[in-house]
């Protein structure tokens, strides 16, 4: 339903491949696998051997963009809503701060922010098949 692929063009952030549906997969595999640790935060991760210091701080960042934009797509839409749709994307851009469009590279800002949203997904998804992977 939300595609296999990390690169649609209006993507789900919480059900599409680098959303949190990720990041929650790795939570409970972790959990299912080792169920004598528990997992109180993201440091956990890094505590039992799953994710080295750098992929922490990267899964960390990433994971916040995530919340951040889904948090600003309910605001914009006053309701509950996943899908950076064409419409909402440049009002994104715009709320997230993104600003006028950079002359020297030539982006506008909602490509930017598109730009990011598909760096900070990738790390995601990257890390949560990772944690996913060791703990097979």
């Amino acid at each position: 339903k939300y595609g296999e692929s990390l690169f649609r063009l209006q993507p789900n952030v919480k059900e599409g491949v680098g959303g949190l549906r990720d990041y929650h997969l790795a939570q409970w595999v972790v959990l299912s696998r080792h169920s004598s640790l528990s997992l109180r935060g993201l440091i956990d991760l890094l505590d039992y051997g799953l994710l080295s210091e750098s992929e922490l701080d990267a899964f960390r960042t990433a994971l916040r963009f995530i919340w951040r934009v889904r948090a600003t797509l309910h605001f914009l839409c006053k309701r509950k809503n996943d899908q950076l749709n064409f419409d909402l994307q440049e009002r994104l851009a715009d709320e997230l701060g993104y600003g006028t469009p950079s002359e020297e590279l030539g982006f506008r800002p909602v490509e930017r922010f598109m730009q990011d949203y598909y760096r900070h997904a990738r790390v995601i998804q990257n890390c949560s098949m990772a944690i996913i992977d060791q703990c097979g």
